[in-house]
């Protein structure tokens, strides 16, 4: 369920700003890596009315930029607020539909460790295993590099970059 004119706003900084916009292009990859059947979502706390300020793959719950927080949202905020020091909460939902989605919601800390925003990812569970894993298969668009070294310290780096 979704919170209707909540006219619940926070009073944000322009470091908070800059914190969030950040996140925006973690969101991007976060999806472009998980694939299609993830949604990515990125809420700002400053406005609750329009809080999605980033939102990929919103088919799965019908919700786009500017939509507002909703309610298990809201709860999932409380639980972290009061969870001793742990900033994420992984869970099972439904979407509008009935459909299940395993989910998490992770808050986003600006400075003095004030919550400014919530990044919820929330995997559609009735996606066919055939698109679930042809998103892990390289194709002719895939950018397939060359094998990497994975050093034990600066100097083994440094003899393999030779």
């Amino acid at each position: 369920m979704e919170q209707k004119n909540s006219k619940k706003t926070m009073s944000f900084t322009r470091m908070d700003r800059m914190v969030l916009e950040s996140y925006k292009t973690l969101c991007e990859g976060l999806a472009n890596y998980l694939g299609d059947g993830y949604e990515i979502v990125l809420h700002s706390l400053e406005n609750y009315d329009n809080s999605v300020i980033k939102i990929i793959n919103g088919y799965y719950t019908g919700r786009k930029e500017g939509a507002p927080i909703t309610d298990l949202a809201l709860h999932m905020l409380e639980d972290i607020r009061h969870n001793n020091g742990k900033d994420y909460i992984a869970y099972y939902s439904k979407n509008k539909k009935g459909e299940p989605m395993h989910s998490t919601t992770i808050a986003i800390r600006s400075e003095n460790a004030k919550i400014v925003g919530l990044l919820c990812i929330n995997f559609h569970m009735e996606i066919s295993v055939f698109n679930f894993l042809t998103q892990f298969l390289p194709n002719e668009a895939s950018n397939i590099s060359s094998s990497e070294t994975f050093n034990k310290n600066a100097d083994g780096l440094l003899i393999s970059a030779l």
